[in-house]
């Protein structure tokens, strides 16, 4: 591990505009060729333009960090709740050979932590709505909407609270907690567009689930 510099910074947020753009493009393409389901049309629609937006918006995090962003190192590359087994009363990660749609020579490049937080609560966030999709009764789905909702901010909330909490952690971390946060926000950008693409690749009635986070993270 080396402690991470500002070109490490410019070099992921330049990472993340090139996922954006290449996944904007991408969407554009599903709309044409009527690919999308109509429920997650409007959404789509609305999110092709607005592509400056999210480069703003990715500018302004990397224009806000603090000087002092923790360490790069070598990180797991798909860290999310399937990755983490429970033996012997402890949890073991398992799976380290990163996203496998990424060159090898992209997944052992040392980058941040806050990479694979990202990839963890947006782990969590998928969990919550699975579980809403599954509720087919349409009397209970209010109710299922608030305790997903009140579920995933609970445990979004407990994960971070001990990740930045633990001591062996904190050393890698940015020494500001604004800074940890706008980094965050960085990567959950970067994870959610990956997560779009996925979909748009594989499971195209699953779109909606990253277009309506990707949404409320560009409410003003």
């Amino acid at each position: 591990a080396r402690a991470a510099r500002r070109t490490d910074l410019e070099a992921w947020g330049k990472a993340v505009r090139g996922v954006v753009k290449h996944v904007l493009h991408a969407l554009h393409g599903a709309l044409d060729d009527g690919a999308l389901p109509a429920a997650v049309y409007r959404d789509a629609r609305a999110l092709v333009g607005r592509g400056n937006k999210i480069t703003d918006r990715i500018d302004h995090l990397l224009s806000t960090c603090g000087q002092r962003l923790g360490v790069c190192l070598r990180t797991h590359g798909r860290y999310r709740l399937q990755e983490v087994l429970w033996r012997d009363d402890a949890p073991v990660v398992v799976d380290f050979e990163g996203d496998p749609t990424l060159l090898f020579e992209e997944r052992r490049r040392p980058t941040s932590p806050m990479r694979d937080v990202a990839s963890m609560l947006r782990s969590i966030a998928c969990v919550a709505a699975g579980a809403r999709a599954a509720v087919r009764d349409r009397d209970a789905r209010a109710a299922a909407e608030a305790r997903t909702q009140q579920w995933e901010r609970n445990a979004r909330t407990a994960f971070l609270r001990a990740y930045v909490d633990a001591p062996e952690i904190t050393a890698l971390l940015p020494a500001r907690r604004d800074t940890v946060s706008k980094l965050l926000s960085l990567f959950e950008i970067e994870t959610l567009f990956r997560e779009l693409h996925d979909e748009l690749r594989h499971r195209p009635d699953w779109v909606g689930i990253p277009l309506a986070r990707i949404r409320d993270l560009l409410q003003p």
